[in-house]
């Protein structure tokens, strides 16, 4: 905390919290969309790997189907955060790119065979 006049810090008190329903403040900034936007923001860490995964994207055609598998196989893990690698295809399904397709066993040994959604390319 500092001695400034005005506080920047914009996170809410958790002390002070009092539910007001859907437009809470504290509901937001802690797991709403303003964390989701926050955290997304924060695992931008390697610049030029998310440059070398979107360009894999744009070399890829409509309709084929695709996981986090193959962006990690095609392009690496970034440095820093793996998480990363998830907010790529959030970024990308945000912006209309990809769309959700179904699910499928990682492959990748360090995975343990979890889940990953598979994304259908639609431009």
């Amino acid at each position: 905390m500092t001695d400034a006049l005005f506080d920047l810090d914009l996170k809410p008190d958790p002390q002070l919290h009092a539910c007001t329903g859907p437009e809470c403040a504290w509901c937001a900034w802690r797991d709403g969309p303003l964390a989701k936007a926050a955290g997304m923001a924060r695992t931008n860490q390697d610049p030029e790997w998310s440059d070398r995964a979107d360009r894999w994207l744009n070399e890829l055609y409509v309709g084929v189907i695709v996981c986090a598998d193959d962006l990690i196989e095609a392009c690496g893990l970034p440095v820093g955060s793996p998480n990363q690698v998830g907010a790529r295809f959030s970024r990308w399904a945000k912006a209309g790119r990809i769309r959700e397709h179904g699910y499928k066993r990682a492959e990748r040994r360090q995975s343990h065979a979890r889940r990953l959604i598979t994304w259908q390319v639609v431009s």
